[in-house]
């Protein structure tokens, strides 16, 4: 303020601006600056927090008041104003919510991701935000630039893909723990989007992030690639399959010829990528009887897994033993009917599942069997799924 009533050039100048025409010199009691006289130096304001009030506004008008000689000048505008916030008001500066935005962006070029939530909230608990919804998705991008990166972390799997709902749910679930903090709830602030606390409990299911940390951007040019090369049959049944799991009405097919993700035998699984055995993933009985039935409990992370999926797709049916298919029937629609209801009146729970294989290669292995055991123990023997398939 003393060089601005000095220097006129010095007028023209932002506080921030300071330093590109002067220097600060501080020698002994002396203590000021001085005329630059080469160079070319950018000066920024030390941060201060919108909770702090008046300081917080003070610095908002030095990024843009010239020249003032005095705090009196600081904050006239078209008169004297008695605080900096009105002069700030006079100014047009909290118009919108533009200067909450700006004020998480300009901190996100130093702080943490935590600090920048903490942030957001103490502007949201003690500022005046005129469109909260506006304000949490302009100020996205830098909240919820580490979630992806905790996640990852806290699961131990460094190929976690997060949905962009996902991404969203997490950074809120952050953002109430913080609420929490002040007694408060993201509940108190209803035009905020709210957390999806199925969401939350899908993305710490091991096997479900499992399934999950794929390249999808790499998956769509296989798909692409694969999908040219299909003949006009093959085309049908994707359409087919691929329409049911659309439109979520379930499904029993027999494809017959290769391919799938999960398998009868343990060498087919290994040449499918993300491949699973039916019998580790449906945790079938190695002795299996007509009334067998899969080792997965209600409230599981496979029974979770299985209510999520929405399409199982099963290569080598003709191997399997027929009350291997019955049992995973009966587990489907046992944990299915808790999620959706009717469930256990339909084959495998309502889900769309495809069996691929060919009955003119190997049958199930009966020991000892006749030629009618093994023909009887064939998936197309079971009258009550076969007649939905």
């Amino acid at each position: 303020m003393r060089e601005n009533q000095l220097y006129e050039e010095a007028r023209l100048l932002t506080y921030s601006d300071f330093p590109t025409k002067f220097t600060w010199h501080e020698k002994g009691d002396v203590k000021e600056w001085r005329p630059r006289k080469n160079g070319l130096v950018i000066g920024r304001l030390y941060f201060v927090n919108p909770n702090e009030g008046e300081r917080y506004y003070l610095r908002m008008l030095l990024n843009v008041v010239r020249g003032p000689c005095s705090f009196k000048d600081i904050r006239t505008v078209d008169g004297e104003h008695p605080t900096y916030m009105s002069a700030c008001k006079a100014l047009r500066l909290l118009g919108d919510d533009g200067v909450w935005v700006e004020s998480i962006r300009e901190a996100s070029q130093w702080q943490s991701g935590k600090q920048l939530r903490e942030l957001f909230v103490t502007i949201l608990l003690f500022c005046d935000v005129a469109d909260q919804e506006k304000f949490f998705w302009d100020s996205f991008p830098f909240l919820s630039e580490d979630v992806a990166y905790n996640q990852r972390r806290l699961l131990d799997n460094e190929d976690l893909m997060l949905s962009h709902d996902e991404l969203v749910n997490y950074t809120l679930l952050y953002i109430d723990d913080i609420l929490y903090g002040n007694c408060r709830s993201l509940v108190d602030f209803p035009s905020l989007p709210q957390l999806n606390h199925s969401l939350l409990s899908i993305g710490s299911n091991r096997l479900i992030v499992a399934e999950r940390t794929y390249n999808v951007k790499e998956e769509i040019r296989i798909f692409n690639e694969l999908y040219s090369g299909l003949n006009v049959q093959q085309k049908e049944v994707y359409t087919i399959i691929i329409n049911a799991v659309n439109e979520k009405t379930g499904g029993f097919y027999f494809v017959s010829g290769s391919g799938g993700t999960v398998a009868s035998s343990d060498i087919a699984s290994l040449l499918l990528l993300g491949g699973r055995t039916a019998h580790s993933r449906f945790n079938i009985p190695i002795d299996v009887d007509k009334d067998s039935t899969c080792g997965i409990d209600v409230g599981s992370d496979l029974a979770e897994l299985i209510n999520i999926a929405e399409l199982i797709i099963w290569d080598e049916a003709p191997l399997q033993h027929r009350y291997s298919f019955e049992a995973v029937d009966r587990a489907f629609r046992d944990v299915c009917r808790y999620y959706v209801a009717g469930s256990e009146n339909k084959v495998f729970g309502g889900k769309v599942v495809v069996l691929g294989g060919d009955f003119r290669q190997i049958l199930p292995v009966i020991q000892h069997g006749s030629r009618s055991d093994v023909v009887s123990s064939c998936i197309n023997k079971s009258e009550g799924l076969w007649n939905s398939c």
